[in-house]
């Protein structure tokens, strides 16, 4: 089955992933908005892992848990799967490693939202002192990519608030 969706917060989409696994379906791939599905009669555990700038390779997550398997991998973070008799996947050594890593993460999200602030503060003021329409544009571009990262890092607490 294929279910073409798209999620701004990975937290959602966890939270979605175990609703589709309780109704008998097992994510099998997943390509941009498009989820693909198998009928399955096993319970599935899903795990995140984030990528951020090298600070944790795939290939050491991959190894971390050998009956894990990857599910989807892109810039920033990846998805594994493991069935659930097995436990979810053990990517992080320790309770605090896992929550290290995903803080880490959330500051670089921080980090980037705060700059789109300053450069929407910016152009703002230039658009003001020069009397030019086109830097409000950019104003209000710097101030949605805000918005984005901000959400992204309101995701991180939520995961890591609604993980067991």
């Amino acid at each position: 089955m294929v279910v073409k969706k798209f999620f701004l917060s990975f937290a959602n989409e966890k939270i979605w992933l175990e609703k589709m696994n309780a109704e008998g379906y097992e994510l099998m791939r997943v390509l941009p908005f498009r989820y693909d599905f198998e009928k399955t009669d096993r319970e599935v555990a899903y795990a995140y892992a984030p990528l951020r700038r090298g600070r944790r390779t795939l290939f050491e997550l991959k190894g971390r848990d050998a009956g894990a398997s990857l599910v989807y991998a892109n810039g920033e973070m990846s998805l594994f799967k493991k069935p659930a008799l097995a436990g979810a996947p053990r990517l992080f050594n320790t309770v605090s490693e896992k929550k290290l890593a995903f803080y880490k993460y959330k500051s670089s999200l921080t980090t980037n939202s705060l700059v789109m602030l300053a450069g929407a503060a910016i152009f703002t003021l230039l658009g003001i002192r020069l009397a030019l329409f086109p830097l409000f544009i950019l104003t209000a571009l710097f101030a949605a990519a805000f918005a984005f990262f901000s959400f992204q890092a309101r995701g991180v607490e939520k995961y890591l608030k609604n993980d067991k």
